[in-house]
């Protein structure tokens, strides 16, 4: 399963110059988009970065991905309703069985901080335990799926507990920390958890 998480569109020279709409980006794909389409990347989760340029940029940038761009814990500021879609659904085949993967987005509710004069009064970024403790029942019990990959746009530390709130969830997968991590795993009731995530 190939995925990304978040962080995408903004800080190297090429999305750059995407974003600034320079001679010659006119009408084109976006760079990083047709990579993943190419690529065959199964999902698209959303970081705080991907709030820089604004909202209807981040909207044409999901438009020409062909996965789902992901964020479960972004919200409508009228409405409350989701802006994009909370998960995706990724069927693999393993020693003849169908194994059904559902992946959850979230990101950091710290995007309303850095990033707020983008999304001002457009969306909201809502608690992600929360959203987790949400969708991640719905996921397993509503929509059956074998498995359920969270996709958590956070650091890992005393200052971003989320990681760690999770482990007893399903497979977690944190992003946006600079800092290496070690990540042991088990396997429960058929469902890969992780059970210690530590930087160093």
């Amino acid at each position: 399963m190939l995925v990304d998480n978040g962080d995408t569109i903004q800080g190297n020279p090429l999305c750059t110059f995407f974003a600034r709409h320079e001679p010659g980006s006119e009408n084109l794909i976006h760079p990083l988009a047709a990579a993943f389409n190419v690529m065959g990347y199964d999902a698209v989760n959303i970081g705080n970065h991907e709030f820089n340029y604004g909202l209807d940029f981040l909207f044409s940038f999901e438009q020409q991905l062909d996965p789902l761009l992901l964020r479960a814990n972004v919200v409508d500021s009228d409405s409350g309703l989701p802006v994009f879609p909370a998960f995706a659904s990724v069927i693999r085949h393993l020693d003849g069985r169908e194994i059904r993967i559902g992946v959850l987005g979230l990101t950091t509710p710290g995007a309303m901080i850095w990033d707020r004069p983008a999304a001002r009064r457009k969306v909201d970024v809502t608690d992600m335990v929360a959203a987790a403790s949400h969708w991640v029942p719905r996921l397993r019990e509503e929509f059956l799926f074998d498995m359920v990959v969270v996709l958590c746009h956070a650091g890992i530390g005393p200052d971003h507990p989320m990681p760690r709130t999770l482990t007893p969830l399903p497979r977690t997968r944190p992003g946006r920390s600079r800092s290496r991590c070690r990540v042991s795993t088990s396997w429960s009731s058929g469902t890969r958890t992780a059970t210690n995530l530590s930087s160093g």
